[in-house]
């Protein structure tokens, strides 16, 4: 097949990214949904309040861009043919 060294490339990098990456970035946007609420209830009062509140709003946003994009990639790459989402291999009962 002339085209399963460049499937095999897109997988890993796929792999790369579904692995690393996105947890990755998804650590950072908890982090600073974090540090919003610090600022906003246990740091100073006024401006902190609001800095800290539009870190959590940007936080929030970041999380539901992500998720989505996510969401939109690994249905391409299940209509595509790439393999999407892994399946988890339960158990099944076979009768005898």
């Amino acid at each position: 097949m002339p085209f399963a060294p460049l499937s095999s490339l897109l997988t890993q990098v796929i792999g790369f990214i579904n692995v690393v990456l996105i947890p990755l970035i998804l650590a950072i946007a908890f982090l600073m949904f974090v540090w919003g609420v610090v600022k906003m209830f246990f740091l100073g009062g006024g401006e902190e309040r609001l800095e800290g509140r539009k870190f959590i709003m940007w936080a929030v946003i970041a999380f539901v861009v992500i998720f989505s994009i996510w969401g939109l990639v690994n249905i391409l790459m299940a209509s595509l043919g790439f393999g999407g989402q892994m399946q988890p291999n339960l158990p099944r009962f076979r009768p005898q």
